[in-house]
């Protein structure tokens, strides 16, 4: 029982906190609280609006590793190989999946629905951290301005790196990989175990979640950047050799054009082609399916998010990169 209520304490400090984390970015500009000069261009009022999302952040590492996580999960779908409260609720007794808890799992779950509502739990968990905006906050704490608002208008690390210089352009590069890689690595393994069945499914579900974090945060009224650098984290983990294979060919493309926009299209698309290739006939084998879709859709939508530049490189009109402001290319990562 005290399981279920530090739980609950977790969960409702979780739910306020994001909430309120939220709302600074959607309330009109009359209602937001007034700022001193220097940060009024933010449009989000006093920097204390940072504050709920960190605390959202916190609440959410102790969510999830405080135990709080795991033991309203256990509690809500099965304890001790008894009945958890939504199958009491429910009334459902056997079927749909439920299984009984099985010490040799990790976290404890069979293959069916309770590994499904934990794989679903942790890609929203994926989606939160990649939806942390490093560059917007960045742009925020060192240089007092927002990056929305300067060189490209995107809150990716190329961008900052134009508006602030190569250090924070690398720092902002560093975290947005990181936020990629450390989610899609350690998550699933961390509260599914080495042998749950799928579990590479899942951290593939984790790694596109963290990209459409990325693209789309809910922070930032689901305008973020355009999932290059995240989703370089992400493939480092689930595909290393493709990987390795699309930055050899943004390094070269790169070192000869110096459009940062063209060298990730091509990235991109190398990396597609490199693990669809290496796939061959197990394509959408039941281990290589998930993975055959990452690397169809996340390509696409990196092409997508990069449709304007797409018209600007076949005008001819597609700057190269220059850092400290004497730039005006988009932003890519």
């Amino acid at each position: 029982m005290q399981e279920v209520r530090r739980a609950g304490v977790f969960l409702v400090a979780f739910a306020l906190s994001s909430v309120v984390s939220c709302l600074p970015a959607f309330l009109p500009s009359s209602l937001q609280i007034p700022g001193p000069p220097s940060q009024k261009s933010l449009g989000l009022g006093s920097p204390k609006f940072l504050l709920p999302f960190f605390v959202c952040f916190v609440d959410l590492l102790f969510w999830f590793r405080a135990k709080a996580g795991l033991g309203f999960i256990r509690c809500f779908l099965s304890r001790g190989g008894r009945p958890g409260i939504a199958r009491k609720f429910v009334g459902i007794e056997n079927g749909l999946g439920w299984t009984s808890v099985d010490p040799h799992r990790g976290a404890g779950y069979e293959w069916g629905m309770n590994e499904t509502a934990l794989g679903l739990a942790l890609a929203l968990a994926a989606y939160l951290v990649g939806s942390i905006p490093f560059g917007f906050i960045t742009g925020h704490l060192i240089g007092k301005i927002d990056i929305r608002r300067h060189g490209s208008g995107n809150i990716g690390a190329t961008n900052v790196g134009r508006v602030l210089g190569n250090r924070w352009g690398l720092f902002v590069l560093a975290l947005d990989f990181l936020k990629g890689f450390l989610p899609t690595a350690f998550l699933p393994v961390l509260f599914m175990g080495a042998a749950s069945p799928g579990r590479i499914h899942w951290h593939v579900a984790t790694g596109i979640a963290t990209v459409l974090g990325h693209m789309f945060p809910c922070w930032l009224k689901f305008r973020g950047g355009k999932g290059v650098a995240t989703a370089l984290g992400v493939v480092a983990w689930l595909a290393p050799w493709p990987t390795l294979a699309a930055a050899s060919v943004f390094a070269v493309t790169f070192a000869i054009w110096r459009i940062v926009s063209l060298s990730s299209i091509l990235a991109s698309l190398s990396f597609a082609a490199c693990q669809l290739s290496m796939a061959g006939r197990q394509l959408f084998s039941p281990e290589n399916w998930s993975l055959s879709a990452f690397s169809l859709l996340v390509p696409a939508l990196i092409l997508l998010r990069h449709r304007a530049n797409i018209v600007r490189i076949w005008r001819g009109e597609e700057p190269r990169y220059r850092s400290g402001g004497s730039s005006s290319e988009s932003g890519s990562a």
